[in-house]
This record gives structure tokens, sequence and C-alpha cells, in this order.
């Protein structure tokens, strides 16, 4: 009983000393904290913790002191493998369709046209070891 009374009262005395980011914490000293989010707490079946697309509570740790935290974290972005790709033409947009590996959703993505590719007909192209060439245009 008298260690959780203990316990309270020493994070009330530490919360009361933190002000505007310092703090007087086990160091025996104050310091600006450095957060760091614990990303290896995040689970994606947290109900709090962020998604793909939705930001959520999460658990940071002061790197100086080890004193933790909860606080936002921002979405963390769908992590996507490709499946199916449609390469794009001259004037035409390709697609490359995907699956994200954390929540399953399909996302979809446009490559830009290539744009034409012009060679000189007058001068030609010369064949190499994989492409046929192009005659110069004749007078």
């Amino acid at each position: 009983m008298k260690t959780k009374i203990f316990r309270l009262m020493f994070v009330a005395v530490c919360l009361a000393i933190t002000v505007g980011g310092l703090s007087a914490c086990s160091l025996g000293g104050e310091h600006q904290h450095k957060w760091e989010y614990m990303s290896e707490t995040w689970s994606p079946d947290d109900p709090e913790g962020p998604t793909c697309t939705e930001s959520g509570i999460g658990l940071y740790k002061c790197t100086i002191c080890g004193e933790t935290k909860r606080d936002t974290v921002p979405a963390r972005g769908h992590r996507s493998i490709s499946y199916k790709y449609i390469p794009p033409k001259c004037e035409e947009p390709g697609t490359n369709f995907a699956r994200c590996t954390i929540c399953n959703e399909e996302v979809t993505y446009s490559i830009p046209p290539t744009g034409h590719s012009y060679i000189d007909v007058d001068k030609g192209t010369p064949a190499t070891c994989t492409t046929d060439g192009v005659e110069p245009a004749k007078e």
C-alpha cells in the first residue's frame, strides 16, 4: 500500500515539475525530452494505434531518460505489393494495381504516359545486338 502511494506521489511530482517539455526525471537534472516513437509496440490490431490512412495514439519514449508518454502518431501509409501492371503508352497512362499487406485494401497508382520518342528518319538508326536498325531515308 505504501509503495503504491509512493509511486503515485512520484508520478504526481514528476508531472507537476514538467513544464514546456523540461522535466526533472530520474536523471536528477532538467533536460529537454527527445521523444522517439516506439514503433516496435505497434500492432495493426491496436484499436488506438494508427492505421494506414488515419492517425492514432502511440507510445513514445524519451531517448535521454527513458520516460514514456502516449501521443498522436501519424497515419502509417499503405505497404503495398503489386499484383497487376499495365505499362503506359505514348499518350495513355498506365496503371499499377496493388494490395496493402497491412489492411488488405486495393490501391491503384497511375503511371504517366511516356510521350513519343522520335527518331531522325533522314539519318536512320543503326542496328544493335538486340534491335533492328532503321534504314536512312532515300532521296
